[in-house]
This record gives structure tokens, C-alpha cells and sequence, in this order.
């Protein structure tokens, strides 16, 4: 991002109005879907913690990102595109497009992730309160 509010300033110099403009544009094409896949991810990780916490049943929405996150545990390549998307070269809207990726997460993004190791939260529980 640095480099991109530089070359938007060296762009618009003695332009103040274009250079707001543009700096928007460039925001909203290159930084926005980020910002709104993290509101998307957020609020499914706030309904699952909520559901936990009151005891009832939670399941993550059908999505093309849930099939990629439940295909990386058995692929590599899924593995690779979700450390792709956490740390944010190519945003989860592309990647999850590409041919070989969108092949596996149909053939594989239907498996539910293997099990934790360690406690669930009711035996966790008990364990901290003591």
C-alpha cells in the first residue's frame, strides 16, 4: 500500500481533488475486498463463538471459502491457497477461481476437518475451573 499512495501522489501532484479521487479508486479496487472478506470472516467466527458459548448447534454457511478451509487439511494446495488468502498476496475471490483449486475444493470441500486434538470446550472447562 505504500507504494501505491506514492505513485497516486506522484500522479496527482498540484491536483488535490484528483489525487482524493484517486486514491479512493485505488482503495476500494485494491484494499476494500480485504477489508470485507476479514467483516465476512469475522462475523461467521463471532456466530460460531456465540453458538459454543450457549451450548447450541453451529454449522459455517456453504461458501466457497468454508470448502476451501475444509479441503486444506487433506490438500496441498488448498493448504497453500488458504495461507495465500490469511496472508493476503491475491484475495480469496481469486484464488478460489483458479482452475486446479476450484477442482479440489468440489472434490474435497464437502469433508468436515479432522478432529482437534485435546479437550472440547465442556472438558476445558471443567479443567480451568478447578
Amino acid at each position: 500500500m505504500p507504494q501505491l499512495l506514492r505513485r497516486t501522489v506522484w500522479d496527482h501532484l498540484g491536483d488535490p481533488a484528483g489525487f482524493a479521487r484517486a486514491c479512493d479508486e485505488r482503495t476500494e479496487q485494491l484494499a476494500a475486498p480485504y477489508y470485507w472478506n476479514q467483516i465476512t470472516a469475522d462475523r461467521a467466527r463471532l456466530a460460531e463463538m456465540t453458538a459454543l458459548r450457549e451450548n447450541r448447534l453451529w454449522s459455517p454457511a456453504d461458501s466457497a471459502m468454508s470448502r476451501l478451509a475444509n479441503s486444506a487439511p487433506y490438500d496441498a494446495d488448498a493448504f497453500r491457497a488458504v495461507l495465500e488468502t490469511f496472508f493476503c498476496p491475491a484475495p480469496p475471490q481469486d484464488v478460489i477461481q483458479r482452475p486446479g483449486i476450484k477442482d479440489t475444493t468440489d472434490r474435497l470441500g464437502h469433508l468436515a476437518p479432522p478432529t482437534a486434538l485435546g479437550p472440547d470446550r465442556q472438558p476445558l472447562v471443567q479443567l480451568l475451573s478447578t
